[in-house]
């Protein structure tokens, strides 16, 4: 499971993920290049660092640990942004080779944790997605 540094900063290919990478790079907020680029534009995404260099763009982690943030406590099904454990769950799924059936139990599940996602861990909630990408029953 990728850990975000605590200080520092991340290219667009680790915010969005880039598969193709050897090795393949994990999205934390799997959106694609243009949606994030019209996010970064509208003030749904923040805005990157461009004093690195006259070619590199990149974003604070801490701007990026916000965003997620903000997504973990806003919640709901209406939500904008995937909270990262829901990109760790499906990315791992992925990386297991589960069926099309099978992803879709764990997005159903995802869908149904929401909702009871408030006040837990990270931890626990960590754990909980360890059961339903294994496929078993969550432990109460």
């Amino acid at each position: 499971m990728y850990q975000l540094p605590e200080t520092g900063y991340l290219r667009l290919s680790h915010i969005i993920g880039n598969p193709k990478a050897d090795p393949p790079i994990p999205a934390i907020i799997p959106v694609s290049k243009s949606t994030w680029w019209a996010g970064v534009k509208s003030g749904r995404y923040p805005q990157p660092v461009r004093s690195l260099g006259l070619r590199i763009t990149a974003w604070r982690v801490e701007d990026i640990r916000q965003l997620i943030d903000t997504n973990i406590t806003s919640g709901g099904p209406r939500m904008k942004y995937w909270p990262i454990y829901e990109a760790e769950a499906i990315n791992a799924a992925r990386i297991s080779g589960v069926s099309d059936d099978e992803m879709r139990n764990i997005v159903k599940g995802l869908i149904d944790f929401r909702k009871e996602v408030a006040g837990k861990s990270d931890d626990e909630i960590r754990e909980h997605i360890k059961y339903l990408v294994a496929g078993q029953q969550v432990a109460d």
